[in-house]
């Protein structure tokens, strides 16, 4: 079995979902450097002989100009042809075709979304950006470009009925051609959050 290596090279996120940590600790985005993410998986492959990566930043595509430079800094480096990465991102953030190959080209071959609900009321009551148009048309963009997707699915909100997970499971079943992996998660608020702070008191 191959061993995958998380690391985080971002902080902070714009967006306010309600079950968040990240509005508590900083909606300001501060990445590392491409020139950092190369150095640190060329440690990580010198060292230990890992070569499975899982970059766990939040939005990882959010910043285009760091997103070419790595495209650049990977593909002219050793490491090229030798590393599978897996990322994450917003379903709310652009994607071309042209970034999804250099994605692929540089060697990820996993791309998690948090989806959490395929309901767009449900969504906005979490204050998740996106819609189920955009799901739909990413995990098909995704799975056209030959990269394995992942979505992840959050349950247990207060405002939750069994017509609403029926519903939503018609959804997850609309998506399953597309998609790799489905992560279904129970909802556990964390102190501090909007969730935590509000919906308990209910």
């Amino acid at each position: 079995h191959a061993v995958t290596n998380q690391i985080l090279f971002q902080r902070g996120c714009p967006y306010t979902c309600t079950f968040c940590k990240s509005p508590i600790i900083s909606s300001k985005i501060r990445n590392n450097s491409a020139q950092n993410i190369l150095k640190q998986l060329k440690h990580r492959y010198d060292k230990f002989g890992l070569n499975n990566f899982f970059i766990i930043d939040s939005n990882f595509t959010i910043d285009k100009q760091r997103l070419e430079e790595f495209f650049r800094l990977i593909t002219s480096s050793e490491l090229f042809g030798k590393i599978n990465l897996m990322i994450q991102t917003s379903i709310s953030i652009p994607i071309t075709d042209e970034e999804l190959e250099g994605l692929k080209r540089v060697g990820v071959t996993m791309y998690l979304i948090g989806v959490e609900r395929f309901n767009d009321e449900s969504r906005k009551l979490i204050k998740k950006p996106g819609s189920n148009d955009q799901v739909m048309a990413l995990i098909k963009k995704l799975h056209s470009h030959g990269i394995k997707t992942i979505v992840n699915i959050l349950i247990n909100f207060p405002f939750e009925t069994r017509e609403l997970i029926e519903s939503e499971a018609e959804y997850i079943e609309e998506s399953l051609p597309y998609v790799s992996f489905i992560y279904i998660n129970y909802l556990s608020p964390m102190p501090g959050t909007y969730v935590f702070k509000n919906d308990l008191k209910e």
